[in-house]
């Protein structure tokens, strides 16, 4: 029975472990029932178990080994072309680097100068602005008077520049009287209009707390003669009516016209007027009646 049993593990074994072909295997087979006793024949069997699982060991250590090197070579090829992304990379990096300590060098100077501009710009701007002070300080001194738009270029020139407000405020109150006067006196190179002219003598009456004493003066000046506009273009209608009338030869009425020619260089309009009148006699003015 014994005998049975072992041949079948034997059988087992040879079909199972050692997967041997048909010849190995009656060798083996042989090669146990040659045995006598039961001792050799276990210690047949586990020598061959022995035997297999040393030669399968030393076959998965030669696939173990095959495997670390295959394993070690993708490594170290892995290795190697992170390693060269990484130093492309870098050379990326150095190279964006550089360009930026480029542009940083350059904007360094650009700012430079800009700071030198900016010191050259203010030194302009401190002078622009005591020109600006001297300016309108002549201005207020000045003994003409001076045309709306060059006061009101003075003026922004003056904001621009961070002139003192009073300052500025004063100019203000000085181009609002020049602007007043300006009109009034427009009114005296035009033909007598005596609703304007009562217009604009209401408006210079009414100019009070003026501190020019230049246009205080002008002021004064403007009331006595638009006042008296009325009378002068009467009087010279007057004398044009005798120099139509041909009661006089040219030469007497030209001689009479010069003599008070005077009494008009303050009525631009008027002066003109008898201007033409003696180097025309038949000149044929546009004067009006004035009561």
């Amino acid at each position: 029975m014994k005998k049975i049993v072992l041949i079948g593990f034997l059988s087992a074994l040879c079909l199972n472990v050692f997967s041997q072909d048909i010849d190995v295997f009656e060798d083996l087979e042989e090669s146990y029932v040659s045995l006598k006793t039961v001792e050799e024949k276990l210690d047949f069997i586990f020598d061959k178990i022995l035997n297999k699982q040393i030669s399968d060991y030393k076959e998965i250590e030669a696939k173990k080994t095959k495997w670390e090197k295959k394993y070690k070579d993708i490594k170290e090829g892995y290795s190697n072309k992170k390693l060269k992304d990484l130093e492309l990379e870098k050379i990326n990096l150095d190279s964006e680097i550089s360009s930026l300590r480029i542009t940083i060098n350059k904007q360094i100077q650009e700012i430079s100068e800009l700071e030198r501009n900016k010191t050259k710009n203010l030194e302009l701007q401190r002078i622009e602005k005591n020109r600006v002070e001297a300016e309108i300080k002549e201005i207020f001194n000045h003994k003409e008077l001076i045309s709306e738009d060059l006061l009101k270029i003075t003026k922004e020139r003056a904001s621009s520049y961070g002139i003192n407000k009073k300052v500025i405020f004063k100019l203000d109150a000085f181009i609002d009287v020049s602007k007043k006067i300006i009109q009034a006196q427009n009114l005296l190179s035009k033909r007598l209009n005596q609703v304007e002219v009562e217009s604009q003598l209401n408006i210079l009456k009414t100019i009070r707390n003026n501190e020019f004493d230049f246009l205080n003066i002008k002021i004064k000046s403007l009331i006595i003669l638009l006042e008296e506009y009325c009378d002068k273009s009467q009087d010279l209608f007057d004398k044009f009516e005798i120099a139509d009338s041909n009661a006089y030869t040219d030469e007497d009425l030209r001689r009479m016209l010069e003599e008070g020619k005077s009494l008009f260089i303050s009525f631009p309009f008027l002066f003109d007027e008898i201007t033409k009148k003696i180097k025309d006699i038949n000149y044929k003015s546009q004067l009006q009646e004035c009561y």
